[in-house]
């Protein structure tokens, strides 16, 4: 063995032995379909020729002949579908090429081997004038088999339909199937996921039911993952911890299938950052408007902190600025209390309109790049978050904002005296 290969070993060595053995536990799913509100899986846009894309598309056979007013719907895995189109012929490799450099991507995630990339959909007027539709379930371009379903009067349909789909996963082709209903808009057709992944696992001497309801994909973080057995309900996302038979394991992974979950124990979960309740936040450095730089969230142990992500054109935010905060930071400030603000604005943009909000506490622009809401997957605003002198997060959400705010002030403050021009209302 040559030197660097004895340095590479021993580093490795190192590794495990600091890491230490971890306890994996695979929790094997079955997939079932259960009707859930505005769970959206995708927009099914009308096929329409002309396109120099049209290659990519398949003809369908079958649509009924005394249909009138029809229409073909295709939801698709586009990357998947136009490397599938290059690798087949059907698309030259400057057009592929462009799009993936545009998407900063590499064609090695997707699959060379042709795997069913499109959910197809058609709909028209029967004979009876009835709107029903056809979904392509078993992904042969070919509808004439398929059962015909109808639209209710509002454009909605009740029942999901099992369409094959295929994923790509780590060089693996998964066959799979999906539950979805359509709904009617005048832009498309957008697709509704009714699956419900369930399984058992068996952590120490106590069992569980897990329940994943999935978000937009089973690979999306807010995917919701319930842990129930008759004494308690814990629900929990990707890669967050979930604490089971006094032991806390990270939710590692969910198959892209839904049909296998894995979890990883580790023993030093509370002294990891997660964006959980009881837990740490990610910490971060970053300049206040002022010049400032702030070291998130170690400068403010020993004290309450609010952390506010928020913009300029999100109007409760801007309510809350207006009514909540600048009511109830200076008493409490005075007493302790930080409030630490991360905008999604330039300094430019927010300089030009602090001085009209009367913002007196630091305020971080994010933008242009976005470090911090990204770090804290900050998808709506405000996005809040409540620390105590510990560091670990003890409240969040809806929880921070009006009048719930103002009474967890006042009950962590109970000898502030807060005036009565300080009472807030919810918005």
């Amino acid at each position: 063995m040559n030197r660097s290969m004895f340095r590479l070993s021993m580093f490795l060595t190192a590794i495990f032995v600091a890491c230490g053995p971890a306890d994996v536990v695979t929790v094997q799913l079955d997939k079932y379909a259960e009707a859930r509100k505005n769970q959206l899986a995708g927009f099914a846009s009308p096929y329409k020729e002309g396109s120099r894309l049209d290659a990519l598309y398949p003809d369908v056979q079958g649509v009924p002949a005394d249909w009138r007013q029809t229409t073909i719907y295709f939801e698709e895995d586009f990357p998947q579908l136009l490397y599938q189109g290059f690798c087949a012929g059907r698309v030259d490799e400057k057009l592929c090429m462009r799009y993936f450099d545009a998407w900063g991507r590499d064609t090695a995630s997707c699959s060379a081997r042709p795997i069913r990339v499109l959910k197809t959909l058609v709909t028209g007027l029967t004979p009876d004038g009835r709107y029903a539709y056809l979904f392509d379930t078993d992904g042969d371009d070919d509808v004439s088999d398929e059962k015909v379903h109808y639209f209710e009067a509002d454009s909605t349909v009740t029942a999901a339909t099992a369409v094959r789909t295929d994923y790509y996963v780590d060089g693996t082709i998964l066959h799979d199937s999906t539950y979805l209903r359509p709904r009617c808009k005048s832009y498309g057709m957008l697709l509704y996921c009714d699956d419900v992944s369930r399984g058992r696992m068996k952590v120490g001497g106590t069992t569980y039911d897990v329940t994943v309801y999935p978000d937009s994909g089973y690979d999306h973080c807010d995917t919701s993952i319930v842990f129930e057995n008759r004494d308690t309900t814990i629900e929990c996302h990707l890669k967050e911890y979930v604490q089971l038979d006094n032991e806390y394991y990270l939710i590692d992974s969910l198959r892209r299938d839904g049909r296998e979950l894995t979890l990883v124990r580790d023993p030093e979960a509370l002294n990891r950052p997660s964006l959980q309740m009881g837990f740490r936040p990610y910490p971060f450095e970053a300049q206040t408007l002022d010049g400032r730089t702030v070291r998130f969230p170690d400068d403010y142990k020993g004290h309450y902190v609010l952390l506010d992500f928020w913009a300029l054109g999100c109007g409760p935010c801007i309510h809350e600025i207006r009514t909540t905060y600048r009511s109830l930071y200076e008493p409490y400030h005075a007493a302790g209390f930080e409030l630490l603000a991360v905008a999604a604005d330039s300094a430019e943009d927010l300089n030009a309109y602090l001085p009209e909000l009367q913002i007196t506490w630091p305020v971080i622009a994010d933008r242009p790049d976005n470090r911090l809401v990204d770090l804290y997957r900050i998808d709506y605003f405000p996005t809040l978050f409540l620390l105590d002198p510990e560091g670990r997060i003890i409240a969040r959400g809806g929880e921070l904002r009006g009048e719930s705010l103002a009474k967890m002030l006042r009950t962590l403050y109970p000898d502030v005296p807060v005036p009565e021009t300080a009472a807030v209302t919810e918005d």
